[in-house]
């Protein structure tokens, strides 16, 4: 499944008041994606990407998403600071500079929810010397494929 196409649904979802109708969402969202995503999205849904038993951590804090922010944007991480103070969800302040971000990727390739899982795990086994620089560059390839609102789920999933 397209990352992009859940966020989508998932910003659907969060925006709409009736818990009816979020469910119909959902409903509609899991009757038509594969097998194979089915468990991931329910995880998504639920703001992780793993079972809760597996205790993973991926050791992304908020200052790591900053820089990543910065380089991918361009904008000074003094501004984005200033910014995310002002707009204070770190999810949407990574939607706010995608939105705005002037340069877009004309060859974009779509990122795939197996995809982004399969990052989200490669960073969870990051560690020691070189693993912040190694997490920042995943991050940047997986905000390169996404629309502003994935960039948002990714975010949040990160923390």
């Amino acid at each position: 499944m397209n990352f992009n196409e859940l966020s989508i649904k998932l910003d659907e979802i969060s925006q709409n008041p009736s818990l009816l109708r979020k469910t119909e969402i959902i409903s509609e969202l899991l009757s038509k994606s594969e097998d194979n995503d089915i468990i991931n999205i329910i995880y998504i849904l639920q703001g992780k990407f793993a079972p809760e038993y597996e205790k993973i951590k991926l050791g992304i804090s908020n200052k790591l998403i900053l820089k990543s922010l910065s380089k991918v944007s361009g904008l000074n991480i003094e501004i984005i600071e200033r910014m995310w103070g002002d707009i204070g969800d770190i999810g949407e302040l990574s939607y706010e500079i995608f939105k705005s971000k002037k340069q877009n990727n004309l060859l974009k390739e779509n990122l795939l929810l197996s995809e982004l899982i399969e990052h989200l795990n490669k960073m969870s086994k990051l560690s020691g010397k070189g693993s912040t620089e190694e997490k920042i560059k995943i991050l940047i390839k997986l905000y390169g494929k996404s629309e502003p609102s994935s960039v948002k789920y990714i975010t949040r999933l990160c923390i």
